[in-house]
């Protein structure tokens, strides 16, 4: 099964965990967007996003790259690649995006940090 295939009711069903929310990043400061970040999601707004590779490419890339550049492009930012963690389990499929914590060009590099994507509802939504 692809990560697609998975809803959170599947993976905790499968994996044995509790789905719950809480408070994540409550603790850090945030951080104002660079100037280019903020130019492109301003432009963008006034584009139809009603595509999932719109948003993709309209939104979420920018925003990760703002995230690459303030970390010094130390960190590895990929985009549409494989990652095949443990496909007995049905853990594999192609990522939207990968944060891992090392740029060396040689690959994915653990650790990883995992996104949840947005659906269309939830980006107007929040």
């Amino acid at each position: 099964m692809a990560y697609s295939n998975f809803t959170i009711e599947k993976f905790c069903s499968k994996f044995g965990f509790d789905f719950k929310t809480c408070e994540l990043f409550g603790n850090f400061e945030s951080l104002e967007p660079g100037s280019l970040l903020q130019q492109l999601l301003e432009e963008s707004q006034k584009m139809p996003l009603s595509s999932k590779k719109a948003r993709s490419e309209l939104i979420i890339a920018p925003i990760l790259f703002d995230i690459y550049l303030k970390n010094d492009k130390k960190i590895g930012l990929y985009s549409g690649v494989n990652l095949d963690a443990d496909s007995p389990n049905e853990l594999n499929g192609e990522c939207d995006f990968i944060l891992s914590s090392q740029n060396t060009g040689f690959g994915i590099k653990s650790p990883i940090f995992g996104l949840v994507e947005a659906k269309g509802e939830s980006i107007d939504k929040y």
